[in-house]
């Protein structure tokens, strides 16, 4: 690397690794575009308000070494900010956390001075240090505030956490100490545990999975809680669950929960147990949509026809209420590796919002009582996993207000056994009130490819 002083004015011109590239491999090519980047200039430090006057606004600036211009053109991260931002400033309270105990919550709550209220962007240099409380397995996450918790970690280490202003750009940037806990394994230097994709990278597709506006429409949730050893669930309750899955088709989405009970055999997954419990199934199967099981009485039996019009009765009144909230997500497959990322945006007040996304695989062929071709049955839209939290609801959505979005990201590896082709993720968005969690909103992912 070389190094320029700030004794005179000096333009460095390179071409590319691509420019490179082709030029020796005896293209011709010529430079109708380019892009300035000098992104070791911090045009935040501009101080409009330093006692010497206007020639010493950008004293710290001017000051400045210049290093020599950077090849990597994915590399441009430049500071530049809109010249009516001059003077505004990301306020936090405080920009050191010494000597932190593992497992302390740190909570964070940045302001913009001189500029208007907005969401950040918050990015933890290293993850095995600190994490985020609601999103544990994020490296970036965009909320108006968030809660860090620290990490046992041997030996004691430190990070930096920087937050940048979602509209203004203006970055500050925090630093965390976290103590040595004797009892830990866990290196501050190993590998990162974290499974999200950072901003740009996206497993190779960078933009490609940007989400930039949210889709404000109302879609409904229906589930079938069922069990591979239940006869009815392969007669009466496949045929029923066949006819809500094409018949709310553009309205909602299906779901098949293989939770923990008394006919429980194949796919049964945690997530899968709690939305059965908290939805309050009782006898298998049970069908429900939005939150809850059908209500009619089973005493004497089960009304199929009656169950499967309450279920409509609350698709259709859901599509004609005032949409709430919702999310939007994009993803794509790469290598066995889900990536994806979202934005969710509120129109109402919510109390506690959660966001659980769901795995789906459709066609699953396994075993299934009463059903005619047995190890052959085709499951359909299998809850395979929730991938926020792995859990039923999913993970709180922190800083979420009324006129707000907030943006998150992350990856996993699909488990071997899954037939890419036949996944899809759902999201789904809960109010949390109490112990209980009310159905907001569904919108199904987009995938990219």
């Amino acid at each position: 690397m070389g190094f320029l002083d700030n004794s005179s004015i000096t333009v460095d011109a390179i071409l590319t690794k691509r420019g490179r590239e082709i030029l020796s491999q005896g293209g011709n090519f010529n430079i109708t575009k380019f892009a300035l980047s000098d992104e070791e200039i911090d045009y935040t430090l501009y101080d409009v308000t330093h006692p010497d006057g206007t020639d010493s606004y950008g004293v710290a600036i001017e000051n400045m070494s210049l290093l020599e211009a950077a090849p990597n053109r994915k590399a441009f991260n430049s500071f530049l900010v809109n010249e009516s931002l001059a003077g505004v400033k990301v306020n936090v309270a405080r920009l050191d956390y010494p000597s932190v105990n593992t497992f302390a919550e740190i909570p964070i709550s940045p302001t913009t001075i001189g500029g208007a209220a907005e969401n950040y962007t918050f990015t933890i240099e290293n993850t095995n240090i600190v994490k985020f409380k609601s999103v544990p397995s994020q490296k970036v996450h965009t909320a108006k505030t968030v809660t860090w918790i620290a990490q046992s970690i041997n030996p004691g280490a430190t990070t930096t956490v920087t937050v940048q202003g979602v509209t203004s750009g203006i970055v500050n940037v925090i630093t965390v100490s976290v103590k040595a806990d004797e009892s830990s394994t866990v290196a501050p230097d190993s590998a990162q545990d974290t499974t999200t994709t950072p901003t740009g990278s996206g497993g190779g597709s960078g933009d490609n999975l940007a989400v930039t506006a949210v889709i404000k429409e109302n879609n409904s949730f229906a589930v079938k809680f069922s069990g591979t050893n239940c006869p009815p669930c392969g007669t009466w309750g496949w045929t029923m669950a066949a006819s809500l899955k094409s018949g709310i088709e553009g309205s909602g989405e299906y779901m098949t929960a293989y939770g923990q009970n008394f006919v429980a055999g194949l796919y049964v997954i945690e997530a899968a147990t709690t939305l059965q419990d908290a939805w309050g199934a009782a006898g298998y199967p049970h069908f429900g949509a939005n939150g809850s099981v059908t209500s009619l009485d089973r005493s004497t039996g089960v009304n199929v026809t009656g169950e499967e019009d309450e279920i409509y009765e609350r698709v259709n009144a859901h599509a004609a209420a005032d949409v709430v909230a919702n999310t939007t997500v994009k993803y794509e497959i790469v290598d066995g590796t889900m990536n994806l990322k979202y934005m969710t945006e509120a129109y109402s007040d919510l109390s506690s919002p959660y966001l659980a996304l769901y795995v789906l695989e459709d066609k699953v062929e396994g075993y299934q009582s009463g059903h005619s071709e047995g190890n052959g049955a085709l499951h359909k839209n299998v809850l395979r996993k929730e991938i926020t939290n792995d859990a039923g609801y999913g993970s709180q959505i922190e800083g979420l207000a009324v006129g707000t979005n907030v943006s998150g990201e992350a990856s996993f590896e699909l488990d071997s056994d899954w037939d890419e082709s036949h996944i899809k993720v759902i999201a789904v968005m809960y109010n949390k009130v109490g112990t209980n969690y009310s159905f907001v909103n569904l919108s199904t992912s987009t995938l990219v490819e």
